[in-house]
């Protein structure tokens, strides 16, 4: 995976599903289902995977830590991810007077 999904956008809620995995952060402790904010999301930026920051846990700097994509999911439904993704094609106002 070297590419954002297009549900991983600032704002958009996602849940963590990180729980089993590996999880050295000194600091946060997320726990499985736990809701989160995306803040900024980066391509293929570890071992050609995604890496999101989310605003609930952040630096006292408010960089990182960065987390790999695959441990959140989307608290969107794929309905509502497809209608978003082509939103902006379909509301394409008419030209007036054409």
């Amino acid at each position: 995976m070297s590419g954002i999904p297009s549900w991983a956008v600032r704002g958009a809620k996602v849940a963590w599903v990180g729980e089993g995995k590996l999880n050295l952060h000194p600091v946060f402790h997320p726990s499985n289902g736990e809701v989160f904010t995306i803040a900024e999301a980066h391509p293929g930026a570890f071992d050609d995977m995604p890496l999101l920051v989310v605003s609930e846990m952040r630096n006292a700097d408010c960089s990182g830590p960065f987390w790999k994509i695959d441990r959140f999911r989307p608290l969107t439904s794929q309905q509502d991810d497809i209608e978003t993704h082509f939103k902006a094609l379909l509301d394409v106002p008419e030209q007036v007077g054409a």
